[in-house]
């Protein structure tokens, strides 16, 4: 009985140590598969994390290169800003300059009219002297001309007078001839010689008028000529002086010419340089970048700061050029040249600036083709 029981008991703890035993199998089976579990787990999440660290340093690595190049941007245009500030200075202080020079040759311009204006009046004064001397002339011509037919007239009356009184010198010789030989005749031939002495006296009395008449017109005629002489020195004095003064009239309306010229190109020179100045004002407000590219898919386009613009199809390999102006978010193409193919030109363009470039909008319906594209600036 006592074998029995201690038998009994030593089964009993065998069967209690290989339950036991099983329990621990059991047990550290459990374990086993938990540990193993939240080593996979542990390993998934450090796999999940090491592909967020990954993609995080990407990130990062991304936003510092971003970082970077905004920062270049940024330099470059506080550095395009500073240029376009120094030549807005310097277009102010040349348009204030030249501002200056216009209002000082307004001023010479003036001063040139006021002395034509004076000079012009001198020579219609002259042209009123040279007009009453010329009448003057004229005038004493008239009488020149009066004076040598008087003066005519009075030698053909000297001539007869003479004539007269060698007829009569024959007549008192033939006369006193006849006396020597008729008594009777005596008498008669006294007073035909007293008749005669009266005509010869009265022939000579004239002669002596005719004589004084002739010195006193000789002389009349000598002081015309002499006033003739001097108003045709006075005539050609004042024509001299209206000569001069019509070539100073010539020489200042060509100065006044050549300067009113030059005060247009200055004015020009200067609406040139206001636009210049004011372009890459209106380019920047409009997002517009000069000089920069800009894409839109295949399309790139590119617009300088003379004015004019290059636009190209890298998949068709088509080519336009012209120019173009921008006022006010508006930009209009002309003069365009190249594979334009149903387009037509001038374009007339809305422009809206955006962060990376700008986009276009149709106006009037001359800008169906480009309405709606948006252009970014290459390396954005």
């Amino acid at each position: 009985m006592t074998q029995n029981a201690q038998r009994e008991a030593g089964y009993r703890w065998i069967g209690i140590s290989v339950v036991a035993v099983a329990l621990l199998g059991w047990l550290l089976a459990l374990y086993s598969w938990s540990a193993s579990s939240e080593t996979d787990a542990e390993l998934e999440r450090q796999v999940a994390l090491n592909g967020e660290a990954t993609e995080l340093d990407a990130r990062i690595a991304a936003l510092r290169s971003e970082v970077t190049q905004t920062e270049t941007t940024r330099e470059e245009s506080s550095s395009e800003l500073d240029d376009l500030q120094q030549r807005l200075i310097e277009t102010q202080e040349a348009v204030a300059s030249s501002e200056d020079q216009a209002q000082t040759m307004q001023e010479e311009r003036d001063a040139l009219e006021a002395e034509i204006a004076e000079l012009t009046s001198q020579q219609n004064t002259l042209r009123d002297d040279i007009a009453q001397a010329q009448v003057q002339v004229a005038e004493t011509s008239q009488e020149f001309a009066d004076v040598g037919e008087r003066l005519e007239q009075a030698r053909r009356q000297e001539v007869e007078v003479q004539g007269s009184v060698s007829d009569l010198t024959s007549d008192v010789a033939r006369l006193t001839e006849e006396a020597s030989g008729a008594e009777s005749r005596v008498q008669a031939a006294r007073e035909a010689e007293a008749s005669l002495e009266q005509r010869v006296a009265a022939a000579r009395q004239d002669l002596e008028e005719i004589e004084t008449a002739r010195n006193t017109v000789e002389q009349s005629t000598e002081t015309l000529v002499q006033r003739r002489d001097q108003l045709a020195s006075q005539t050609a004095e004042a024509e001299g002086q209206m000569q001069h003064l019509q070539e100073q009239i010539v020489q200042l309306t060509q100065d006044l010419a050549d300067r009113s010229e030059r005060l247009v190109e200055l004015q020009t020179s200067i609406a040139d340089m206001q636009e210049e100045a004011a372009q890459p004002a209106r380019a920047a407000a409009s997002g517009l970048i000069l000089g920069e590219r800009y894409e839109a898919g295949p399309v790139l386009v590119t617009f300088s700061d003379q004015g004019t613009f290059e636009m190209a199809n890298a998949s068709s390999v088509e080519e336009v050029s012209g120019s173009y102006f921008l006022e006010e978010e508006m930009l209009t193409l002309s003069d365009a040249t190249g594979d334009l193919g149903n387009a037509e030109f001038p374009m007339r363009c809305n422009i809206v600036a955006d962060a990376a470039g700008f986009t276009l909008a149709s106006e009037d319906g001359s800008c169906e083709l480009l309405s709606g594209i948006s252009f970014s600036r290459i390396g954005q």
